[in-house]
């Protein structure tokens, strides 16, 4: 039956993801998992906090440079990345969560859909975002150090590297 099936599928993800994703959430990713096709990508939008940050989830069977497409994508739609969470079960599917600012009212999700659908599969929007001015994207904003920590000891299975640094957009 299906719950033996979201069983299934939910004890393939990883464990971090059992922390960071609701019940809801999990039977959903696991429903829209079950339709897509190896080419498919699908793009779900929460306002889960209106007036701090919204939330952009993309499903997908796992590729090379998946994840720097849809932060690329993001990026060229001038979208703000503020956290991105990352989960790829053993089977390959990915469930990414982007936590962006406040998107407001001009965001159209069926146009990020569309151009998704139109350049996932090209190695176009490496070479567009590699070619962008990023002083456009720049803010005027006091100038801080950037620092990183490594840190073996919080996690058995894991390292965890904290990168503190400016925040540009993407």
């Amino acid at each position: 039956d299906e719950g033996d099936k979201i069983s299934d599928w939910f004890k393939q993800m990883p464990f971090k993801y059992s922390l960071n994703v609701d019940a809801e959430k999990i039977i959903k990713h696991y429903r829209v998992m079950e339709s897509l096709s190896d080419d498919q990508i699908e793009i779900y939008y929460s306002d889960e906090s209106p007036d701090i940050y919204e939330k952009i989830t993309f499903m997908a069977k796992d590729k090379i440079g998946l994840f720097a497409k849809l932060s690329g994508l993001l990026t060229l739609n001038k979208i703000n990345i503020m956290e991105a969470q990352l989960f790829t079960g053993k089977a390959g599917d990915v469930v990414d969560i982007f936590k962006v600012d406040k998107l407001g009212s001009q965001f159209n999700i069926e146009q990020l859909q569309k151009q998704l659908n139109e350049i996932v599969l090209s190695e176009e929007i490496l070479k567009q975002i590699s070619s962008m001015n990023q002083k456009s994207f720049r803010q005027a904003r006091p100038v801080s150090e950037t620092t990183v920590i490594v840190d073996n000891d919080v996690s058995a299975e894991f390292t965890v590297i904290d990168v503190d640094a400016p925040d540009e957009i993407g």
